[in-house]
């Protein structure tokens, strides 16, 4: 009997969070608002006398339509209390979820001696290889930079195939990408992969732009795997309105995005671009395939440098040969990102000087050195 009672409750607790419930309460709100503007004097003239019988204990004839509204209106404000405590039930539930979930992922990852290693070994390495950060412009190299930032790079590399419990048999590597305003399309239009329709380009809020000097391949030795020079298009915004992505999956969505941008699996990244033009989505699968110049990038991931989206400076990508950079659960991503966060604080001024360095040999195509990411016009013809 008890039992058939809490499941009644159960069900009656899920009917109030489900979207008929919801659907109630703003046609109910709806009507309420409508009659108290069209019929206000009816509801507000017998609702003060029946006020004062009650008050002074006298009778008076009930006036059906004020009892109507009112027994409604209760009936409306008592079911959007109830809407609001299972809305707040239910983000307690998910958030105690979540924070069960990164417990777990804390005790269950694939190494967890990365965690304990990270503030006496991998901290500790990074900022001795960036060294310390110019004070004025013209103090270091944009090429001595560049060596301090590929360094630390690859401790970064290291750090997340060590991460993930991945054997040295497979490679990872990691690459900053810089911020360049639209401005430069018209120097680096050779160079944008995806390669844009015509009507795409007026959309553009920035390029993405992997300078080969910024770029720390594979911690695998030997690996003689080539990775092509990007300048990456982005758009003004990540997502369509209705919710569709706009920005390919990597470093564009992670600039514009509210977080990392993490792809499992190479082979799946089709899933992720339901909103692109076709013949973006083509060339992306085709860059990505198994006969593809992509084709030993399986899983990456991208962070912006800077939380501020207005000052981003760049992305720090990593990419792993194999499926799950960070591990087979998203949770162990918000470990690694939590590791990751220091690196990243540190790492952006570093960028930013080597970006005022460098100057404008950043938009030189032949500072991009290497073949265009797909056939040019192959694509073009598409």
């Amino acid at each position: 009997m008890s039992e058939s009672r809490e499941g009644l409750q159960r069900q009656t607790w899920k009917g109030i969070g489900g979207a008929w419930a919801a659907w109630l309460i703003a046609i109910l709100g709806t009507g309420l608002g409508l009659v108290i503007v069209v019929w206000d004097a009816e509801i507000r003239g017998p609702s003060k006398e029946f006020v004062a019988a009650v008050m002074h204990a006298t009778a008076r004839p009930v006036d059906w339509f004020a009892f109507v509204f009112w027994v409604i209106a209760i009936l409306w404000a008592g079911l959007l209390a109830l809407r609001l405590r299972f809305e707040k039930e239910d983000v307690v539930a998910r958030t105690v979820q979540q924070l069960e979930a990164i417990t777990s992922a804390v005790l269950e990852a694939p190494n967890s001696s990365v965690v304990e290693a990270y503030p006496k070994v991998y901290y500790p390495q990074f900022v001795e290889a960036l060294g310390r950060l110019p004070e004025k412009r013209g103090d270091t190299s944009a090429a001595e930079l560049a060596r301090r930032i590929q360094k630390a790079l690859g401790i970064v590399a290291e750090m997340a195939r060590e991460y993930a419990g991945k054997p040295v048999t497979v490679a990872y590597g990691a690459n900053v990408m810089v911020v360049l305003g639209r401005d430069n399309f018209e120097a680096l239009k050779d160079r944008v992969w995806p390669v844009l329709v015509p009507e795409e380009v007026w959309g553009l809020k920035a390029l993405l732009v992997l300078p080969r000097d910024l770029l720390f391949v594979s911690t695998k030795t030997g690996d003689s795997r080539a990775i092509p020079p990007l300048v990456l298009a982005v758009p003004q915004r990540a997502d369509t309105v209705d919710g569709y992505p706009i920005a390919i999956p990597g470093a564009p969505r992670a600039l514009l995005g509210d977080g990392p941008s993490i792809l499992m699996d190479t082979r799946n990244i089709g899933k992720e671009c339901s909103g692109l033009h076709e013949g973006i989505v083509a060339q992306i699968l085709a860059y990505f395939s198994p006969s593809g110049r992509g084709s030993h990038v399986r899983s990456f991931a991208s962070f912006r440098l800077k939380e501020d989206p207005d000052d981003p400076v760049g992305i720090l990508n990593i990419d792993s040969s194999d499926t799950s950079l960070l591990g087979p659960r998203r949770e162990f991503t918000v470990i690694f990102q939590a590791l990751l966060h220091p690196l990243l604080e540190k790492l952006a001024p570093f960028v930013a000087v080597y970006v005022k360095e460098a100057g404008p040999g950043l938009c030189r195509p032949e500072e991009l050195s290497g073949e265009h990411p797909v056939d040019v016009a192959e694509a073009r013809a598409e």
